[in-house]
């Protein structure tokens, strides 16, 4: 627009919210509403603006209810919200947040001020109804503000008590304002050991022999964690041994040595 003017040209372009206010003609019920939409909308971004020093900008969405007819069974409702944009080094309280959901309450029909959602632009939904942030003044929220406040006050009384040794009180005047870091980091480590440990141990033996010359052949015999017998040894009664084959098992159940370490990281000052 400047570089326009620079040289001379006009500059007239108007935004289709401000077309739209201006149209009157021919205007049908459907634009009527959205004329009314858009009047309420940018009145209550001036006034939320106007009324809250916090709130640098404001962006208003709503719809407003349905026409009643006598076929609706439930009476029909419109929706609210509002994304704010605030000033650097700022926070809204619970009773700015509240007082926002009430004027947008008292110009939307059917939007109860619980209804209503306040949107920070940089910190996200800050409102989860009037009712709670009153009722709950340890909330998340809250405690962010008092802590950003006590902060600010003790390094205040630092500064003030260095300051005092070097220069009058009315000579001088401090001004704090910290920023916290509230986002918290959890990470969580799973560490295996070398060695693990013994929890289960099974052995088995088996052994089977042949005699050449016997009468009856010698079986296999089986045992666990003892000795293994000696079948058929004796040449004089059985007559010779052909082979003696004897088996080993042996099975160890161990547990892996685990350790969970979870640490969590805390709010810090920036």
């Amino acid at each position: 627009r400047k570089e326009m003017n620079g040289m001379g040209l006009p500059f007239n372009s108007k935004s289709g919210e401000e077309i739209l206010l201006e149209s009157s003609l021919g205007s049908s019920e459907q634009d009527k509403k959205m004329k009314q939409i858009v009047g309420t909308k940018k009145q209550l971004e001036q006034d939320i603006v106007r009324n809250f020093a916090t709130v640098e900008t404001a962006n208003v969405q709503i719809t407003l209810p349905e026409k009643e007819t006598i076929f609706d069974e439930e009476k029909a409702k419109g929706t609210a919200a509002i994304t704010v944009g605030v000033k650097r080094g700022q926070l809204l309280t619970a009773d700015q947040v509240a007082g926002i959901q009430q004027m947008i309450s008292a110009a939307v029909p059917g939007v109860k001020a619980e209804e209503v959602s306040v949107i920070d632009s940089k910190k996200g939904v800050i409102s989860k109804g009037a009712d709670e942030a009153h009722s709950s003044s340890s909330s998340s929220y809250e405690k962010e503000v008092e802590m950003q406040h006590q902060l600010e006050g003790k390094l205040k009384q630092d500064i003030d008590a260095t300051l005092m040794t070097m220069f009058k009180p009315n000579e001088y005047k401090v001004n704090t304002k910290v920023s916290v870091n509230y986002d918290e980091v959890t990470r969580q480590s799973e560490k295996y050991g070398d060695k693990g440990v013994l929890r289960s141990k099974q052995e088995q033996e088996e052994s089977s022999t042949a005699q050449e010359g016997a009468d009856t052949k010698q079986g296999a015999g089986i045992t666990a964690n003892g000795e293994v017998p000696n079948y058929g040894t004796n040449n004089n009664q059985n007559g010779k041994v052909v082979y003696d084959n004897k088996n080993g098992n042996k099975i160890e159940n161990y547990e892996i040595d685990k350790t969970v370490e979870t640490i969590k990281k805390h709010p810090e000052l920036t």
